[in-house]
């Protein structure tokens, strides 16, 4: 159970801090018209496990995932989200997993601050703490890790934060590409790691079809369309790369909002349906008087 424990804490942690960034940031300037690429939200996810996709030593998972998306071009994003579940083993023993996360990066994709912890059974287990930035514009991205311990390193290969990447697959969505590839650094796991992605995009699925249960908010949903995404992440560098380290699919709305999120650890799997969907009002870009 310790290892199931671990795995599931690296890999929750890595895959939600997408989720997050992917469905948040994913929607064009004119969905808003006030200084953000997505309609800022508080979405809530009723999490539980696949049963089409049983773990071998996982008898159940179920619990809620929240996640609360703001900011503007002028300050950049801010992206908070916490998963709290309770994991059952196949010996009827129980662990509650508790993660939470909070990020923020720049409009123009250059800088990038993460932070996220991992409690199990109330006690805190695993704590990441850092930022990034490019030495130029589309350069290599310098990583200051800060916790749990200091250190610095360097990524020469092109690269993409999770912002930049969400609206690459908006854009590619919108142009009728299928498939895009390319490397993302989003700060999860230990905060080392550099993730090559294949993103297969669906057919847009008209306004009006299929919104979901009647939560609050869901009439702003009506008039979006929106497209199934799935999302395969690789270690870059690692040993064996043909086998994802996990895959994140959902349904994506041109507002930024997702639906039917599905998230693949290899041994299980998890499904998440929106249960609560809440809009904030966004505050325009201020110009400063010259």
């Amino acid at each position: 159970m310790r290892s199931c424990e671990a795995k599931f804490g690296r890999l929750a942690g890595a895959a939600v801090v997408t989720a997050v960034a992917v469905t948040a940031a994913s929607a064009p300037a004119q969905a808003t018209g006030l200084g953000m690429p997505f309609a800022p939200h508080r979405a809530v996810y009723e999490m539980q496990l696949d049963e089409t996709d049983a773990a071998k030593n996982i008898a159940g998972v179920e619990g809620r995932m929240v996640f609360d998306i703001s900011g503007s071009r002028c300050t950049g994003y801010t992206l908070e989200n916490r998963m709290v579940t309770r994991i059952v083993d196949a010996e009827g023993v129980e662990v509650v997993s508790d993660i939470r996360s909070s990020t923020w990066e720049a409009s123009d994709g250059e800088r990038f601050r993460f932070n996220s912890s991992q409690y199990l059974n109330n006690q805190l287990t695993d704590n990441l703490e850092g930022r990034a930035e490019r030495e130029a514009p589309g350069g290599p991205i310098t990583i200051t890790l800060e916790a749990p311990r200091q250190t610095q390193m360097r990524i020469d290969e092109p690269a993409q934060f999770p912002t930049q990447f969400s609206l690459k697959i908006l854009e590619a969505a919108r142009a009728g590409e299928r498939v895009i590839q390319t490397n993302v650094y989003d700060g999860s796991e230990t905060g080392d790691k550099l993730f090559a992605t294949t993103t297969f995009i669906g057919e847009a699925i008209p306004a009006g079809q299929d919104t979901g249960a009647d939560v609050p908010g869901r009439d702003r949903l009506a008039d979006k369309q929106s497209w199934p995404v799935s999302i395969s992440y690789f270690e870059v560098g690692a040993a064996d790369d043909s086998v994802p380290s996990y895959q994140l699919s959902f349904r994506l709305y041109e507002n930024g909002v997702s639906r039917k999120l599905r998230i693949d650890y290899g041994s299980f799997a998890l499904t998440g349906e929106l249960s609560s969907l809440e809009f904030h009002k966004a505050d325009a870009c201020r110009q400063t008087p010259g």
